[in-house]
């Protein structure tokens, strides 16, 4: 049965209470300290991965780890893509609370270049909601590239103009969670194995690009 005007009124009132009661200066205190903890965290297990696969792939490969955290100058990179995939998955990007990301580079014989970007921010007007979002492509070197880019002084943010820059979609759903939840120190778990879902999809689909 439909709510009344009345229900949904009352309804309103008590989420416009909550999130009044979220957004105090004691919250957010939390909320930084559990956000700063969730990227250390993140960094410590894909600095683990990363290794793994390059122990794995041997000679094969160079795998790289670059990251960017909320106060890093370069927190806003990949924004396009982050937002349109915001977009396809129907939620808004909040653009104005803090953000970062992980990077991994893979470099394959033949400089076959993959990048998998994990984009870590806030979901909606939560303060608390946070959401982790994925997306892989495929990097071909331009043949014929502007001279004043080749020797890039900061290797680990090549400028995406020397590239010719491919979408590769993988089947990863976003993965949302909540700073000021009690279990977040379970969360972690969950995190880990969440990552590793999704960097097992990446290798399913670059063997399926290279092959």
């Amino acid at each position: 049965m439909a709510q009344s005007y009345n229900e949904i009124m009352q309804d309103f009132a008590k989420t416009i209470n909550a999130f009044k009661l979220s957004n105090s200066e004691e919250n957010d205190e939390l909320l930084m300290q559990n956000r700063k903890r969730v990227f250390q965290d993140c960094e410590n297990m894909l600095t683990e991965i990363v290794n793994n696969i390059q122990i794995a792939l041997d000679e094969n490969a160079i795998v790289r780890l670059a990251k960017a955290y909320p106060n890093s100058p370069y927190y806003y990179h990949f924004h396009q893509q982050i937002s349109d995939l915001a977009d396809k998955q129907g939620y808004y990007l909040n653009r104005l609370l803090p953000r970062g990301w992980f990077k991994i580079t893979l470099i394959l014989p033949k400089q076959l270049k993959f990048r998998l970007v994990f984009s870590i921010h806030h979901q909606g007007l939560s303060t608390s909601m946070v959401t982790i979002l994925p997306f892989l492509e495929f990097m071909e070197k331009r043949k014929y590239q502007n001279k004043k880019n080749i020797h890039s002084k900061d290797k680990e943010h090549e400028m995406d103009s020397d590239y010719v820059i491919s979408d590769l979609p993988i089947a990863a759903d976003p993965y949302t969670f909540f700073l000021e939840d009690d279990t977040l120190s379970f969360e972690f778990d969950n995190i880990k194995n969440y990552l590793e879902s999704v960097i097992k999809l990446t290798f399913l689909k670059i063997t399926e690009v290279i092959q």
